[in-house]
């Protein structure tokens, strides 16, 4: 991508032939065609100059369409730059070249929420779904990608100015966060933490509660979640585990280590008023208990 500023190979690379469909044509496979358009950016398909044994392969169709798209594109162009993003990440499993594509558009904000952003893991996906950079574990939980993890320092701002959070903190990323502490391995989430794995989730757990209850934006899609699974957790200090209880399960005050007043004290307004969670633990309230199960996806 970096050679396509360059105005004279640009110029070459446009006068080269063509066919129908607007792939280059078969003079362009060899080394000496594809290292000035392509440099470093991307591998080159072939073993040896000579022979070409891979022409009819599927690998060397994408890596042509590849070039193809790389000679047409035009940098300052977002739309240009996502297909050819697209391309390259799908022949190249690397953020190295896409990088360089979006370093040279200064309008990656107009795509919007639509998918752009290349991850080696996911492929292109929104900013809606990334972060510039936050905690490893809580990004996973979030679902998530970590921009930081793949491209240099120098895009931060780039990424920043197309709308990509710069760090979690939404009302969706704590709902996506406590339904995976809910309803999956916390512990195998949190094992890299310094603190016990489950000290680390149940800490995740309650900011991400308060992030939730603060926000008055949210209390639609908050409902919703917690009435669709059991996302209300606690802390059973006895056996060291959370337990995620649903919206009918949980009581606000009750001679009971479960009672939400003694894990968010400042949080009845929430559980009460938005939720419906009951006031009192009353002797009829009992029978609804159970061990949980794991709800349906």
């Amino acid at each position: 991508a970096d050679r396509l500023a360059d105005e004279h190979v640009l110029a070459l690379a446009r006068k080269l032939p063509v066919d129908a469909s607007g792939a280059t044509l078969d003079s362009l496979f060899a080394a000496d065609a594809f290292a000035p358009l392509a440099g470093d950016a991307l591998p080159y398909v072939f073993a040896a100059a000579e022979g070409l044994p891979e022409l009819g392969t599927k690998a060397f169709a994408a890596r042509r369409a590849v070039l193809a798209a790389l000679v047409a594109a035009d940098p300052a162009d977002p739309r240009c730059v996502r297909r050819a993003a697209s391309l390259v990440l799908e022949a190249t499993a690397s953020c190295a070249a896409v990088a360089r594509l979006y370093a040279k558009c200064p309008r990656l904000d107009e795509l919007g929420d639509e998918p752009w952003i290349a991850t080696p893991d996911k492929g292109l996906v929104s900013r809606r779904d990334a972060v510039w950079d936050d905690d490893p574990a809580l990004c996973e939980a979030a679902a998530v990608s970590r921009l930081a993890a793949f491209y240099d320092a120098s895009l931060r701002t780039r990424f920043l100015d197309a709308g990509v959070p710069a760090r979690l903190g939404s009302a969706t990323d704590c709902l996506a966060i406590l339904r995976t502490i809910a309803h999956s391995d916390y512990a195998r989430l949190f094992s890299s933490t310094p603190q016990d794995p489950t000290a680390a989730a149940w800490a995740a757990a309650r900011a991400a509660l308060d992030t939730i209850a603060a926000d008055p934006t949210a209390r639609d899609e908050a409902c919703n979640a917690f009435c669709a699974r059991r996302l209300v957790l606690v802390l059973d200090d006895a056996a060291n585990t959370l337990v995620a209880l649903a919206v009918d399960e949980a009581f606000w005050e009750g001679a009971s280590p479960l009672a939400l007043v003694n894990h968010y004290p400042h949080h009845r307004a929430f559980f009460v008023d938005l939720l419906g969670v009951a006031p009192t633990l009353s002797p009829s309230r009992l029978l609804l208990f159970r061990a949980p199960e794991e709800d349906a996806p």
